[in-house]
């Protein structure tokens, strides 16, 4: 009786593997359409624009440009990708906490940026009119020009190209950045 059990049996066998390779076949073409479905879905999602509150104030004489503030990784790295030119009166400020040196590079950004680098509300190095560039799906940022301060600085300003020249700010400038709950 046990040996019965225990006999191999060819037809019941390569009847098995046919049914279950049909079955894994079968699941596989329905399933491929789900993953191509996902992977579109996660890269329209990554192309999107990010838009942070207003969280502070650059202030110089009569003019006030309100500050996104990007403090995480995430946001930092999203940066002011896919998004229309900014207008006169807006700008991101990426902090960088606790100081380092700071690097700055602008993939898949629309218009051309101004940059400064601030040291203790000062403003230490400036950077007019720094160049996007459109980075193709898959390809890497090395492409990209880098606008790099091997100082430590608290964070890095980015604004519209021009931005700068019109608020007279330069190099050594003392910048009045305020909070937006003060």
């Amino acid at each position: 009786m046990l040996a019965n059990r225990l006999r191999f049996d060819r037809k019941s066998f390569w009847e098995t593997v046919f049914w279950a390779n049909t079955f894994l076949g079968w699941s596989l073409l329905l399933l491929l359409p789900s993953v191509a479905a996902l992977r579109t879905f996660v890269q329209y999602r990554s192309r999107q624009p990010q838009y942070l509150p207003v969280t502070a104030y650059l202030i110089s004489g009569n003019r006030q440009i309100e500050l996104e503030v990007a403090r995480t990784s995430e946001e930092k790295k999203k940066g002011l990708q896919f998004r229309e030119p900014l207008s006169r009166s807006r700008g991101m400020m990426f902090v960088v906490d606790p100081s380092a040196p700071a690097a700055a590079i602008f993939p898949n950004v629309e218009a051309a940026l101004d940059l400064a680098f601030v040291r203790s509300g000062t403003a230490v190095k400036i950077a007019s009119n720094v160049k996007p560039c459109i980075v193709r799906s898959g390809a890497p940022h090395s492409d990209c020009e880098a606008v790099y301060y091997p100082h430590p600085v608290d964070a890095v300003l980015q604004l519209r190209a021009g931005t700068l020249r019109e608020l007279g700010i330069n190099p050594g400038s003392e910048l009045l950045l305020q909070d937006r709950d003060r």
